[in-house]
């Protein structure tokens, strides 16, 4: 009954963490374009843009973001390269994940950009509410 009991509470507990995850496809705070966050094998995580309105959308494909790691000092996940396609800039930063929100700082100089992504619910998740 002991084992059942903690086999549960595991589960409650990764079920938790798993809206923190940083995996995921993420719609940009101006609702004109979406990116993939993935995990790799190594680690680290990295996203690359699926979706974009017109003009942009021959950006589809393109990577934005690489080299991803989670630092459990500051709970924020450090961003060596950060790519924006529609301006042709990279930049360091870091970001930080609150439930369905995806929060990103990214810095170049003394140039700093704030923004926000919402987690796009997968099809089936939808239907259901």
């Amino acid at each position: 009954m002991k084992a059942l009991l903690f086999f549960i509470l595991g589960l409650a507990c990764f079920y938790e963490g798993a809206d923190e995850s940083i995996e995921g496809v993420w719609l940009t705070q101006k609702k004109d374009s979406k990116i993939e966050i993935t995990s790799a094998p190594d680690g680290t995580f990295s996203a690359q843009l699926v979706w974009a309105e017109a003009p942009y959308s021959n950006l589809v494909g393109k990577q934005v973001m690489k080299g991803v790691v989670y630092d459990n000092a500051s709970g924020k996940f450090n961003c060596p390269w950060i790519y924006d396609p529609k301006l042709d800039i990279t930049a360091k930063g870091t970001a930080r994940v609150s439930g369905d929100t995806l929060y990103i700082t990214a810095r170049k100089g003394i140039f700093t950009k704030n923004e926000f992504f919402t987690r796009e619910k997968p099809a089936s998740l939808e239907k259901r509410q």
